[in-house]
């Protein structure tokens, strides 16, 4: 793993490695199972390693010990596979008169057996995959606690191509486990800590997170501490113009005046035309704390290097805008990052009495705010979208992105102000956001793969909706659609899947929507095959659409419709393995409690059926 700017030896991290756990638990001498005999390659039986390790430790009179286990060593090569970290048929018993030894887990997945007479630490093959969204990376023992990430700790990730080392923050959100996720140990609730896909999946476990700003990754018993260390190749770090150094091009020396009334827009596009051709590595692109109206940003690579787009003021459009497509596009990009914390202000309620769109065929076009085509392995995050005068988000044939922090602001009345439209895309990932329009928060089109949703505030706003699909020819399936931990408030629909009643045939598979709390929603759970949002449809007709394996997990909340599930399917194509698991929608109107609609679908329900189930 290599940067231009922070290059640590792999010996330096370990060796800070091994001063923090110490320093987690006291002063102690360090016993490293390897100089007992262990080799660590997932393989080998390393027990008697452990025994001799623990013998040592258990007989030693002088203070505390500290029993190693580290994750992937890799002093002379680089860290490309994803091993796992094994403790089989750990036996250790503690002779003490305040009681057996005890084991303490916290955020873990997993499982563990236990002996009767030796409770201790007898795991099998815990394993948790690490999906690390990265929040920032700094240099060794840098303090960058400022970050408002929920819970944000510090990690080590070492020993790439260069062995240089790096220490990145990752942030994630507590909760309590809901399909049994830990067993079998002697402390701890069941409690996990969901990390989601950075880049690579390193398929290590996460056995202990402690809170705080050096929190490492550890299982702690009375006398034991095993420290699991991610050990991971981190493309991201050398990829992600957000990472550290480059060289900055502050957009006022282009000649942009940023007074919120002279058109900057060529001195952006000089800028950009500057990084873009930069052989040397990063640059960044400063827009400081001013006001800067922009006609139109077209931002076209491939470029030479990395780009990170730091948004600190504010982006305005000019008023109307009509017949132009978009306002700010990222076109065949790799490695771009947008950040900064500043706000891309579309001026939407210029050029909303002109849309007209829903009644009139010929509407005159507005632009979208912001467009990522054809870009891939990118970071969006901490900006803010405002009063779009049409989309506020689109990204389509990307890959590889990741959008986190984002803050998206329109009026409920305004028209086809969708959050985030995405297409064709695939590994595209939304976090920690919120997200207030006039039309769908985020909606989902044709051709997308690998989806995930997690952390999102919608409302208000039409809800989080797959489609609608079916209406051009051409598209193509849909599938992987993750939906967790969300919340919608005073939105027109839930969790909704759309169809249009034609001849035009693809599939949606495996969508999974989970933990969904629902404030005061229409239609909170709605598949609808027969779309027809302005009338005039050919009822007669039905979708060729086939929908399979969707799940409803945990969908809690209010309803402001009484009819608070409707699958209404395809009578040509039925939706099949649809499950409904612990639905408790509540409606509190004159009519009486709560219905659900089923028509054409085959599933199951279990657990809580509020309302009670048609399946």
């Amino acid at each position: 793993m290599e940067s231009r700017l922070f290059r640590v030896s792999c010996s330096i991290m370990l060796f800070l490695v091994l001063v923090n756990v110490v320093g987690a638990l006291g002063d102690g001498r360090v016993l490293d199972v390897r100089k007992f005999g262990a080799v660590g390659d997932g393989k080998s039986d390393d027990s008697k390693a452990f025994q001799d390790a623990f013998a040592n430790d258990c007989s030693y009179t002088g203070g505390r010990s500290v029993i190693m286990i580290e994750q992937q060593y890799c002093p002379s090569r680089g860290c490309y596979d994803n091993s796992q970290c094994q403790l089989r048929d750990i036996n250790l018993t503690y002779q003490d008169p305040e009681g057996p030894a005890e084991s303490y887990c916290s955020n873990v997945r997993g499982s563990a057996s236990e002996e009767a007479s030796t409770p201790p630490i007898t795991h099998k093959y815990i394993q948790i995959p690490s999906d690390l969204p990265l929040v920032d990376v700094g240099e060794p023992h840098e303090d960058k606690n400022e970050d408002s990430a929920i819970d944000a700790g510090e990690m080590v990730v070492c020993c790439g191509r260069s062995k240089a080392g790096y220490l990145l923050r990752v942030q994630g959100e507590e909760r309590v486990g809901s399909e049994g996720e830990l067993t079998g140990f002697t402390i701890g609730k069941p409690v996990h800590r969901e990390f989601h896909k950075l880049k690579e999946r390193s398929g290590n476990p996460f056995l202990y997170y402690r809170k705080s700003v050096w929190g490492w990754v550890r299982m702690e018993s009375r006398l034991l501490s095993v420290s699991c260390f991610i050990m991971l190749f981190l493309v991201l770090v050398n990829e992600v113009g957000a990472l550290g150094g480059g060289r900055v091009l502050d957009v006022r020396k282009f000649g942009a005046v940023g007074d919120g009334k002279s058109d900057d827009s060529k001195a952006f596009q000089d800028a950009f035309a500057n990084a873009c051709s930069y052989t040397g590595g990063r640059s960044v692109i400063l827009i400081p704390k001013l006001t800067f109206m922009v006609n139109s940003a077209e931002f076209q690579g491939p470029c030479k290097g990395p780009i990170e787009f730091r948004l600190q003021g504010t982006m305005k459009a000019p008023a109307g805008m009509v017949g132009q497509e978009n306002w700010v596009a990222f076109r065949y990009m790799d490695r771009l990052a947008v950040t900064g914390g500043g706000t891309f202000d579309g001026f939407g309620e210029s050029a909303w009495p002109y849309n007209d769109c829903i009644k009139n065929t010929k509407c005159s076009r507005l632009p979208i705010s912001f467009r990522l085509h054809f870009v891939n392995n990118s970071v969006i995050r901490g900006i803010r979208s405002l009063n779009s005068k049409n989309f506020h988000m689109n990204i389509f044939m990307s890959n590889n992105i990741e959008l986190s922090g984002i803050t998206i602001t329109a009026p409920a009345e305004s028209p086809n102000t969708d959050g985030i439209h995405i297409g064709n895309s695939e590994d595209i990932r939304i976090l920690n956001s919120n997200i207030a329009t006039g039309d769908d928060c985020i909606s989902l089109g044709p051709g997308n793969r690998n989806i995930l949703i997690n952390s999102v505030k919608c409302g208000p706003g039409h809800g989080i909706s797959i489609g609608s699909l079916g209406k051009y020819e051409g598209e193509t399936d849909v599938s992987g659609i993750t939906v967790r931990r969300c919340m919608l408030t005073g939105t027109d629909n839930g969790l909704r899947v759309k169809t249009w009643a034609s001849d035009i045939e693809l599939k949606v598979y495996n969508i999974t929507y989970d933990d969904v709390v629902m404030n005061d929603v229409y239609n909170p759970i709605l598949i609808e095959q027969q779309y027809c949002p302005s009338g005039g449809c050919d009822n007669s007709k039905a979708s060729s659409v086939q929908i399979q394996d969707v799940r409803f997990n945990n969908v809690r909340g209010t309803s402001k419709s009484q009819l608070a599930v409707k699958l209404q399917c395809s009578s040509k194509y039925p939706c099949s393995n649809v499950n409904l698991t612990n639905i408790n929608l509540t409606y509190k109107g004159p009519e009486g409690p709560g219905e659900a609609s089923c028509s054409n679908v085959r599933g199951s329900a279990s657990g809580i059926e509020k309302p009670k189930a048609c399946l």
